[in-house]
């Protein structure tokens, strides 16, 4: 697992999400590629974060692991991955909706790289736990990131079509977003 190309990418992706994404929708990699080159070392930062700043914060020492782990950890992971899930689902539909040529693994594709904005502020989120909100706003940077990732993606369509497409996807999954957060603090 190397950092160093993961976190140039990350750099590149947030100050030039139009560039950064061009060069992205001409990859490809395998799901087990992308899982351990892009999201297992994102989980794994967002854990540690979370664990840091809340031991630093005062809310769980050391010895509290298990209890961070059942409380915090395990919630925090299962809405992360089923979020991936249901965000990867509901793009492959509405590009099927709208005629377009998708695969489920190319809209996983699109949606890891594309909330790599998120990652980075929920790794803030979780070293500074008093500002998460201010943080979880600074996330919504990803549906600009995924905007681009669709124009640079599926550049042949035309203006009209594009723009029926950027709305439905940012509306339906800002949505989903908000009935994912709302499901999550109804249950934890």
């Amino acid at each position: 697992m190397n950092i160093k190309p993961l976190l140039q990418q990350t750099i590149d992706l947030i100050s030039q999400p139009v560039v950064e994404t061009e060069r992205l929708a001409n990859k490809s990699k395998k799901v087990s590629a992308l899982f351990k080159e892009v999201a297992l070392p994102y989980i794994i930062a967002i854990i540690i974060a979370d664990f840091v700043g809340h031991v630093i914060f005062g809310k769980y020492m050391f010895r509290e692991i298990l209890d961070f782990a059942l409380n915090v950890l395990v919630p925090d992971i299962f809405m992360l991955i089923m979020s991936a899930v249901l965000f990867t689902i509901l793009l492959n539909e509405i590009l099927h909706y709208y005629s377009l040529k998708s695969r489920i693994f190319r809209s996983l594709y699109i949606i890891t790289y594309s909330f790599i904005p998120f990652f980075v502020a929920s790794i803030f989120g979780g070293l500074l736990p008093k500002l998460t909100p201010l943080f979880t706003l600074c996330g919504l940077y990803s549906y600009y990131v995924l905007l681009c990732f669709l124009k640079a993606e599926y550049h042949e369509t035309s203006k009209i079509k594009f723009r029926n497409i950027a709305i439905t996807t940012v509306v339906a999954m800002m949505l989903m977003h908000w009935a994912i957060v709302g499901c999550y603090n109804l249950i934890f």
